[in-house]
């Protein structure tokens, strides 16, 4: 199997466990596919405020920026065949 890559968008549901407030959000990511498996990276900016979580605010000449960063890499093995598993893929 050769290697590719692709990209894609996703949207997942957070924020349960930041403060409460869920939101829709989208994910874009950048699959790559090999013999072993497939590796997914995806990232997203978020805005605090949008999860009700207030800037802090910090003593003059310092500052905190309104917008974080999530990232994720994932990498998914193929499993062996006949390995008595019916999913193709690990985590």
């Amino acid at each position: 199997m050769r290697s590719f890559q692709s990209a894609a968008r996703f949207a997942t549901e957070l924020g349960s466990a930041l403060r409460g407030v869920a939101r829709r959000v989208e994910w874009r990511a950048q699959l790559r596919f090999d013999a072993e498996g497939m590796r997914v990276q995806a990232g997203r900016s978020l805005r605090l405020e949008a999860f009700g979580i207030p800037v802090p605010r910090l003593p003059v000449g310092l500052s905190v920026d309104p917008e974080v960063r999530l990232e994720a890499d994932l990498y998914f093995r193929r499993r062996p065949a006949g390995s008595g598993h019916n999913e193709s893929l690990d985590l």
